[in-house]
């Protein structure tokens, strides 16, 4: 799942992991991908999610999500231009903004890799 709110990079994102083979949803905020979770049996393998966003931060949805024991397991990558890694825990990846496609799908499949060992 990725979660940002700036359109082009949310599509770009979306359009760039499925042609890399990834099953990919998409939510604006931290509030529709919350809504998304809650109607949805479904738990994602992965969310990548921005941290500025308006109606819920990323630091806001974190806090959600890290916080209950049903979305709690699944990893996490934070990608943001202004990381500020004391205000995150310890187990979130995190990305610096603009993305190097190449870092970022290695990053993917690393940690799914370690999440989901096959």
């Amino acid at each position: 799942m990725v979660v940002d709110d700036d359109p082009s990079v949310r599509e770009a994102l979306t359009d760039f992991l499925s042609d890399e083979g990834f099953r990919v949803r998409d939510a604006v905020n931290g509030a529709d991908a919350l809504a998304q979770l809650a109607s949805s049996r479904e738990v994602p393998a992965l969310m990548i999610l921005d941290l500025s966003m308006p109606v819920m931060t990323g630091y806001e949805l974190l806090r959600q999500i890290k916080g209950d024991e049903h979305w709690s397991p699944f990893p996490v990558l934070v990608l943001s231009g202004t990381l500020d890694e004391g205000t995150l825990p310890c187990d979130i990846a995190q990305l610096r903004k603009p993305i190097d496609s190449v870092a970022l799908v290695a990053m993917i499949r690393g940690i799914l890799q370690e999440r989901y060992p096959s």
